[in-house]
């Protein structure tokens, strides 16, 4: 039934399914945005080009891991698109191309240096994708592997910080390299908590990391991940001490619902658990840019 559909209409309903777009774009808008504030750039012209192609750069990524997963998803999640036959590699694999090829030209558009910093970028997404060829030997380490990913953010942030100030990736500054790194801080969190789980809701043959390090353990994770991001943007010029306030906030947040989800491990703590430590990344954010433009 799905394949009578126009193609068009089944990337929709992929799109709704596995990039749903309200949550997605928010989270790259204000991902985006606290770039800006972080460089103190008002050129917001440029966030244009840097908007659609930041997009489609993590949509590409989306595309990655449901090519990856397929094996796992059709014994598991069957009713995923590419197992249930809404869409086939050979359209995820032209959608990737068309990705790659828009990124660049969207990144061009603002010079050589933010060219530059997406093709490296891009090329480390690749080797990613092909889980840099040894597969075999990450794989098995689910935090190795989460970590080895996740740093692309930290790639995609010093393509977008140089095409914020028009510059090329290696004259940016302490402020902005300080920043781009504390994405990978923020996105492992959303990584790790996004995969913990109660003991009732462990799953045979699904990976987590409260099975790797217990539930304390995997509250511990997170936590060393919100104090190195914390560390990076301590260590910024432009942090303020509400700035301050409200790091000291998230970060004694996702502890108190960290260890309350450890304890009771029962009821609903391990769904506000995920929903609050995958949201983190969302709270940082605006919590930045609004103590960025209060000063």
């Amino acid at each position: 039934m799905a394949c009578k559909q126009p193609l068009s209409s089944r990337w929709w309903t992929f799109i709704v399914e596995r990039f749903e777009p309200i949550s997605s774009l928010t989270m790259i808008i204000l991902f985006l945005a606290a770039h800006f504030m972080a460089s103190e750039s008002t050129s917001f012209i440029r966030g244009i080009p840097l908007l659609v192609g930041t997009t489609l750069f993590f949509f590409k990524l989306r595309l990655y891991d449901e090519i990856k997963d397929y094996d796992t998803d059709c014994a598991i999640n069957p009713t995923r698109p590419l197992p249930r036959g809404l869409l086939k590699h050979k359209h995820l694999y032209r959608m990737i191309l068309a990705c790659i090829f828009l990124e660049m030209i969207l990144f061009s558009t603002l010079g050589i240096g933010p060219l530059l910093g997406i093709t490296i970028a891009i090329i480390y997404s690749l080797f990613m994708y092909k889980e840099f060829f040894i597969g075999d030997l990450i794989r098995p380490h689910l935090t190795t592997y989460a970590m080895s990913h996740t740093i692309v953010t930290v790639l995609l942030g010093i393509a977008i910080m140089s095409g914020v100030r028009n510059t090329v990736p290696w004259e940016l500054t302490g402020n902005d390299l300080w920043f781009v790194f504390n994405n990978w801080f923020m996105f492992n969190i959303f990584e790790f908590g996004r995969k913990t789980f109660l003991t009732t809701e462990e799953r045979e043959n699904v990976e987590s990391y409260s099975l790797i390090f217990s539930r304390y353990g995997a509250v511990l994770l997170v936590i060393s991940q919100a104090l190195l991001s914390a560390l990076c943007i301590w260590n910024m010029d432009i942090v303020n001490a509400s700035m301050k306030i409200f790091i000291v906030a998230t970060i004694a947040l996702i502890f108190i619902i960290g260890m309350i989800y450890a304890i009771y491990n029962k009821g609903i703590w391990g769904k506000v658990y995920r929903i609050y430590s995958s949201g983190h990344i969302v709270v940082f954010y605006i919590g930045f840019i609004a103590c960025a433009a209060l000063g």
